[in-house]
């Protein structure tokens, strides 16, 4: 049995993450309420009508607790001392602040009417069962939990205990007219919060089997969480995995032009462009028209939702309507972001417009999109003689790259892992442990090969929280193990960067260049 050492345990004890929340001044609250406003608004997509952000001042002698939704215009209203009460859960203030933004923003997700107050009734629109109070905030908790989550904040533990603190810190009565009672709306959030939970489980089983290749394991997943979370962030990622099973069913890069990019939803574009295309199961245009509903249908949830524009225009390139992928860029993106000004790149240069598609590029690479330069080198060297031979000679030295030996952490030692505590067993044969720091995964993993072969393989898989990532120097890490084996667009608008030594994964989730998570995984 091999010997495993304990530095992925010996990294709890040193901290990375310094949150300026715990700061007393105003100004430097009102930063992290910003940069926390700004995850969130990621995790959904970033809407370009998105609601502004209003910081009310003091009150002298009054503690308001002003926190609230306005829909015309949208604007989120939140008093200075709403801050003061986050700032007082120290390292945990940005996620207490996250799961109170994200309720409210909710409200705007759902095109809820405006609202008098955090605990105050929504204005309904008719009067019905679905427009009752406590339904509405039902779904505002749901969503604003799950967002906090997806944005990379703890916010299970976090969310009863923030509002509980929010009715006493300003003397909110038990009952007000026309909602629960205060026991009632704290109940309502712990069984929302529980049940998120699940959610927040299946998405990250989800998203380890999407790191893994396996497509068809993550489709099911998410197929799931669809079913029971149908918000525009969950069916946007279910097309994305629809798209990706697409894309490693189509033929090679070099023989086809049109695939040579490495788009911006796309899982393992190196290894795609080396792999031929798999012949076996659904067509890959049936994944494609599959996942161009899904992107569809995320956009009739939420008109303004960025990350399924994006997708929907990638998916209507691969389908040969370049014109259509351009019209949607235009439409759902003003001005464009940096991931659709590269994908407007790769399009106009399908539509033989060179010299559109070389300031589209630029603009990529100087916004820092998704592989920018990688995509530029290709389309430039498309428009030379020789694509082919150029192209095999940069796959072969990729290969030799791929196969150098990397410096992966060792692996924890099974004793201490068997001292976690008791497994819980999720359908579909998934155990899970948890720990303050840890989760450790025991799943299978069915394989999306380069030939019509495939591999049912059990996998042990350990994903990080906040906690282990104290001490790890994020800005050093990409350089310490090398150059990565594939570099993955994220679904929540991060950048995972894989690195492989011999059957062992280490993948990086990167977000605004700070390292959010690290996942780890091999074969058992």
């Amino acid at each position: 049995m091999m010997r495993h050492s304990l530095l992925l345990y010996v990294v709890v004890a040193y901290s990375l993450l310094s949150l300026e929340f715990s700061s007393p001044k105003p100004a430097d609250r009102t930063t992290a309420l910003r940069r926390v406003y700004a995850r969130l608004l990621r995790t959904i997509g970033n809407p370009v009508d998105a609601p502004t952000l209003r910081v009310l001042p003091y009150t002298i002698g009054k503690p308001t607790g002003q926190l609230v939704y306005q829909a015309d215009p949208a604007q989120i209203e939140i008093g200075e001392d709403v801050l003061d009460l986050c700032a007082t859960f120290g390292d945990s203030a940005e996620a207490a602040l996250a799961c109170l933004l994200g309720h409210e923003l909710a409200h705007f997700q759902y095109r809820h009417r405006s609202k008098q107050g955090f605990f105050s009734p929504i204005i309904g629109k008719n009067g019905s069962a679905a427009d009752a109070s406590e339904n509405l905030e039902a779904i505002a908790d749901r969503s604003g939990v799950f967002t906090a989550y997806l944005a990379g904040y703890d916010a299970f533990g976090i969310a009863p205990i923030i509002y509980k603190a929010f009715y006493d810190k300003f003397k909110k009565p038990d009952q007000l007219p026309g909602y629960p009672t205060k026991n009632q709306r704290l109940q309502m959030v712990t069984d929302t919060t529980i049940r998120v939970q699940e959610l927040a489980q299946l998405f990250e089983i989800g998203e380890i089997r999407y790191l893994l290749h396996d497509f068809d394991g993550a489709s099911r997943d998410f197929d799931a969480l669809v079913s029971r979370y149908p918000s525009a962030t969950t069916v946007n990622n279910l097309g994305a995995i629809k798209l990706n099973q697409a894309l490693g069913r189509m033929e090679l890069a070099r023989d086809n032009q049109r695939l040579r990019y490495k788009f911006p939803v796309e899982f393992d574009s190196d290894n795609r462009l080396l792999a031929s295309g798999r012949r076996d199961g659904t067509s890959y245009q049936q994944l494609l028209i599959e996942a161009q509903k899904l992107f569809t249908n995320a956009l009739l949830k939420h008109p303004t939702h960025q990350a399924s524009a994006l997708n929907l225009a990638i998916t209507e390139y691969l389908l040969d309507n370049s014109e259509q992928a351009r019209q949607t860029l235009l439409r759902y993106f003003s001005p464009l972001s940096a991931n659709a000004q590269l994908m407007m790149g790769i399009i106009q240069a399908d539509l033989g417009r060179i010299n559109e598609a070389r300031k589209a590029f630029k603009l990529a690479v100087a916004n820092k999109a998704f592989r920018a330069v990688d995509n530029e080198t290709y389309f430039e060297e498309g428009q030379k003689p020789g694509w082919q031979q150029w192209f095999n000679q940069m796959m072969a030295r990729y290969q030799l790259k791929e196969g150098a030996s990397v410096s992966l952490p060792a692996w924890p030692d099974r004793a201490l892992l068997a001292k976690y505590p008791p497994v819980l067993v999720l359908q579909g044969d998934v155990k899970v442990v948890h720990s303050g720091s840890l989760t450790s995964y025991q799943l299978r993993i069915t394989s999306e090969p380069t030939t019509n072969e495939t591999k049912n393989v059990r996998y042990r898989v350990v994903k990080s929280s906040q906690l282990s990532l104290q001490g790890l120097d994020s800005r050093k890490l990409p350089s310490q193990y090398g150059s990565p084996a594939t570099i993955i667009a994220g679904t929540r608008g991060t950048v995972f960067y894989g690195y492989r030594k011999a059957k062992q994964w280490l993948f990086l989730e990167y977000r605004d260049n700070q390292l959010i998570s690290w996942t780890a995984a091999e074969p058992i």
